[in-house]
């Protein structure tokens, strides 16, 4: 039995949809909400800008705020967020991202 139970675990964890469900997330629910909020902002401030340019931007601004912009991370967490499980969060996300979106336009729209 024993034996049965460790082999059953080890399956689990060696899973890659055990190690999604698992919510290993690289940000937490309000880090992400702020992240998505700033792309956005950055997308409707830095149009002219290219995609490298953009990214510096993002990560400057979200520094000042106490964050490092990853992309790979945040690709990541949004895959994540997707899951059925995580619905009650998106809700929750689509009203907390709109607000990052504004403050980051009422702080910096100005500048860039």
């Amino acid at each position: 039995m024993n034996k049965r139970m460790a082999a059953l675990g080890a399956l689990l964890l060696l899973s890659p949809a055990a190690a999604m469900a698992a919510g290993n997330f690289h940000y937490s629910l309000e880090q992400f909400a702020l992240i998505a909020g700033y792309e956005d902002c950055v997308r409707e401030m830095g149009r002219q800008l290219g995609d490298d340019q953009r990214e510096a931007l993002m990560d400057k601004l979200l520094r000042e705020r106490g964050l490092s912009y990853q992309p790979r991370r945040v690709a990541n967490d949004r895959r994540q967020w997707a899951y059925p499980e995580y619905g009650s969060q998106r809700r929750l996300l689509e009203y907390m991202i709109p607000a990052n979106k504004m403050d980051c336009l009422e702080r910096h729209g100005g500048r860039y």
